[in-house]
């Protein structure tokens, strides 16, 4: 996506999805060969530091450790990510976006929507701001926007679980 004479790589994921301890751990190793390929991409970027985002379903469902107290869930994985990203390594920040949840199987499921899809961008990566709020870089396009169920659910058996995220690179 070259623009002002910038290109900007783009990693598209769909990381392992389930709460069980093998499919957290093959998460975070995914993450880590993300991590590795924005140090490879920063090596080869003329001034040291490329403009890489990723952006997809990262399934950040958290873990159920068994006979524990002490269950990852969702919320603490996403903080973690965002914390992996962010190091002062990395420079990485996944964005706020327009709604809370961005799968959810409808209304007939016993699962609540979830927020597991996310888009973090490297600090050098200018994304605009959605409906003039400065916090908020992604907008939330689907099931999510819809005032009832059943228009979410047909929305659902129409198109996906997943919302779309859209946003802006400036």
């Amino acid at each position: 996506m070259p623009d002002g004479g910038h290109e900007y790589p783009m990693l598209f994921l769909h990381l392992k999805a389930a709460d069980v301890p093998v499919d957290f751990g093959v998460r975070v190793d995914q993450h880590e060969r993300a991590r590795n390929l924005h140090r490879v991409l920063d090596n080869g970027d003329a001034n040291g530091q490329a403009r890489f985002i990723v952006a997809g379903d990262l399934n950040s469902v958290g873990l159920d450790l068994t006979f524990s107290k002490h269950d990852i869930g969702p919320a603490e994985e996403n903080d973690r990510i965002r914390s992996m990203y962010g190091s002062r390594f990395e420079q990485m920040v996944m964005h706020d976006k327009t709604h809370d949840s961005t799968f959810w199987n409808g209304p007939g499921s016993s699962d609540a929507p979830v927020d597991i899809d996310h888009v973090i961008a490297a600090t050098n990566v200018a994304l605009a701001p959605v409906n003039g709020d400065p916090q908020v870089m992604v907008e939330v396009k689907g099931w999510p926007e819809l005032e009832t169920q059943s228009q979410q659910q047909d929305w659902i058996n129409r198109y996906s679980d997943h919302a779309a995220l859209r946003f802006t690179v400036t």
